[in-house]
């Protein structure tokens, strides 16, 4: 791909193949969690600005992106092993870009743990989702994102061992 690129002027001269990136980050998050007794309320706000610049913007041009995340989640513990909640969380990769079902994702979850043994839990989540900012096309047959499903949903089981 060099000659072409060569070619059409967008390398400089005695080009060697290399490209020097840098990526600068400001990642910034406010969080606050309450906690009383068997109650549990939690929140948390965040902006990511990152940039890439390389050494060749002519072919990789640099980019900025700002997102913005957030969530807020609440649980109970009902017994000593059994504890649900609920958490509402969004996401969009690009604030200066909200439109289309590719630039933002919703999501809203149920969730049950089940305390098994004091090193051992297991957890059902049901999500259901609104927006495809977070999926990714390779895991969804390379479709574009803005094709898939705006409204959709998932059901996980997850388990977590500790010592």
């Amino acid at each position: 791909t060099i000659a072409p690129l060569a070619a059409a002027g967008l390398l400089p001269p005695g080009f060697d193949g290399v490209v020097e990136t840098e990526i600068r980050g400001f990642l910034w998050v406010a969080s606050v969690e309450y906690a009383a007794n068997d109650f549990l309320l939690a929140s948390e706000y965040s902006r990511w600005n990152l940039e890439l610049l390389t050494s060749l913007p002519n072919v990789f041009p640099d980019t900025r992106t700002v997102n913005e995340r957030f969530y807020v989640m609440t649980s109970y513990r009902v017994t000593s092993w059994f504890t649900p909640g609920v958490y509402y969380s969004l996401l969009f990769p690009d604030v200066d870009d909200r439109s289309g079902r590719d630039a933002y994702q919703h999501d809203l979850a149920l969730t049950f743990r089940y305390d098994l043994t004091p090193n051992w839990l297991l957890k059902h989540e049901g999500h259901y989702m609104h927006g495809t900012a977070d999926l990714v096309s390779a895991l969804n047959e390379d479709k574009d994102l803005d094709t898939l499903a705006s409204n959709w949903g998932v059901l996980l089981i997850k388990t977590t061992a500790y010592f």
